[in-house]
């Protein structure tokens, strides 16, 4: 994809044949990063059950990740939006139903 003139990688956190309900592999997800990191130039993008700030923080630490995508997170729990205000807890996924059932 690099060599084709890609700008930045998104890298999912499951694999072909894992349902929505698997939970993703940070393991392998870490590790594969961390391999691009150390030869390639482009911002490395992650994705898979990143559904507290504190799941985003721990993914940079873990991956040295240059950003996250949100998929069903962002429906869920979408705190994760606001600016300049931690959360004070990591919202829980049933406080936000109601948005994503709408």
């Amino acid at each position: 994809l690099i060599k084709a003139g890609a700008n930045a990688i998104t890298i999912h956190g499951r694999i072909v044949g894992d349902e929505s309900h698997t939970v993703a592999r940070w393991g392998t997800l870490t590790e594969v990063v961390r391999q691009l990191k150390q030869t390639e130039s482009v911002p490395i993008i992650v994705n898979g059950d990143l559904y507290t700030r504190a799941d985003i923080r721990e993914m940079r630490r873990r991956t040295g990740c240059d950003g996250v995508m949100l998929a069903r997170p962002a429906l869920y729990n979408i705190s994760l939006f606001r600016r300049g205000e931690e959360e004070k807890e990591d919202s829980s996924i049933n406080e936000h139903d109601d948005c994503y059932n709408k």
